[in-house]
């Protein structure tokens, strides 16, 4: 290691110092995936694997100024910390949330026996324990958040999905920015917290989850960007919880973070929790008979080749046309507290089927072979409708990104049996 800069040796005794490098019972570095983060089996230990270490080490700073920030960045944290052979006290406190238990869905009423995989290994799902920790001095960095003693980014409980090591450490300047600072701050965001589904499900989730555990003085920390999105405003009105929307181009440094752990696992649910977020949001009842169908026509990607037909389609068979991203939140709450049937493409305006009253049914149109996105299956169980779906062709084979060509003599099919049910 003496052949390599000085920055470079300052950086790998910081890192082992932490202990970010993976080990064995016999002390041997285990083979890793590269740029890997691993958890131990508390999810209370972040590590860097050897290869992202090695990685990291070779890279060659474009200036003078870069390599004496990066140095300074990492020893700043450095400093802040006991020396080699003290225990590092972890400031957080792990509370139970909820317990985990087996969801049993109900099957698609128009179940076709060739279609029974893309479906099968939804019907039953294990959501597991949730719980929340209060965390002392937390920093949060952009999307993330992070304590340097321990020196742990808590990816599980902030991101939906992995992330390469090397994006958390781009974010230690902020480090060095003149922090807000808040006494005591509730997390519920992710990295997809600006989608209208994932805001549902995801995040008024764990806010219902963990609203008996707050005191008055906690304030919920939202990203800038979600101030932007009438609809997170709209539906916290209905919570009264002060809300801080912070700059992520500035450090937040939180006395006491309130960080609860995502109720269930992405396009699935907790049951209990799902359906408190129809009882807090959904207009006062009245009988349900409208038929509406969420048209993506306006949409950036993910659209129906053939809308005009399937429109048309759609009304002959009684349901109404509606462009949801045009209308407020209170407005589409309002309109699927009246709605029986509910019938789109998939896609976020199905989420609002959270808000019709139980004993309804929602068709899916689904491209041909795709067994993995079934988050709208899933929550139609968990809301008590009934679920019906139609697959079709599309150009491309990801749901996210794919031109659907819908069989439209099947629709009429499929919306009749829906209808006279």
């Amino acid at each position: 290691m003496n052949d390599l800069p000085l920055h470079a040796r300052q950086i790998y005794l910081l890192l082992t110092h932490y202990h970010l490098l993976r080990f064995s019972a016999h002390g041997k570095p285990r083979r890793q995936k590269r740029n890997s983060l691993q958890y131990n089996d508390i999810g209370t230990s972040q590590l860097i694997s050897n290869q992202l270490i090695a990685n990291f080490l070779i890279l060659k700073p474009s200036t003078t100024t870069d390599q004496n920030e990066r140095t300074c960045m990492i020893f700043a944290a450095f400093t802040c910390h006991p020396g080699h052979g003290e225990t590092l006290p972890i400031p957080s406190f792990m509370h139970d949330l909820l317990e985990a238990y087996t969801s049993v869905r109900r099957q698609p009423n128009n179940l076709h026996l060739e279609d029974i995989s893309l479906f099968a290994h939804e019907f039953s799902k294990e959501i597991p324990d949730s719980h929340f920790k209060e965390i002392d001095n937390a920093f949060v960095l952009g999307d993330t958040v992070l304590t340097i003693r321990p020196f742990k980014f808590y990816e599980q409980d902030t991101q939906m999905a992995k992330r390469k090591a090397r994006k958390y450490l781009k974010q230690l300047p902020l480090l060095f920015t003149r922090p807000l600072r808040i006494k005591k701050a509730l997390w519920i965001t992710d990295d997809k917290s600006d989608n209208y589904f994932h805001w549902l499900t995801d995040c008024l989730t764990r806010l219902l989850a963990m609203e008996p555990f707050l005191t008055p003085d906690t304030v919920l920390l939202l990203p800038g960007k979600l101030e932007r999105l009438s609809f997170v405003g709209d539906s916290l009105s209905a919570f009264g919880i002060s809300v801080v929307y912070y700059d992520p181009a500035r450090a937040v440094l939180v006395d006491t973070l309130i960080l609860p752990t995502h109720i269930a696992p992405a396009g699935n649910y907790h049951s209990g929790i799902i359906g408190q977020v129809r009882e807090r949001l959904s207009r006062p009842a009245i009988p349900a008979g409208r038929n509406i169908y969420v048209s993506r026509r306006n949409a950036a990607r993910r659209t129906i080749s053939n809308e005009e037909e399937v429109r048309q389609t759609m009304e002959a068979n009684g349901f109404e046309t509606h462009y949801f991203e045009n209308y407020s939140f209170g407005d589409q709450t309002s309109i699927m507290s009246q709605t029986r049937h509910l019938a789109g493409l998939h896609g976020a305006g199905l989420a609002n089927m959270i808000f019709m009253p139980p004993g309804g049914a929602v068709l899916e149109l689904r491209i041909r072979n795709d067994h993995r996105n079934n988050c709208y299956f899933s929550l139609a169980s968990e809301m008590g409708h009934d679920y019906y779906y139609l697959l079709n062709n599309a150009e491309g084979q990801r749901t996210l990104t794919s031109i659907v060509t819908v069989d439209v003599q099947q629709l009429k099919e499929t919306l009749i049996s829906i209808t006279t049910r």
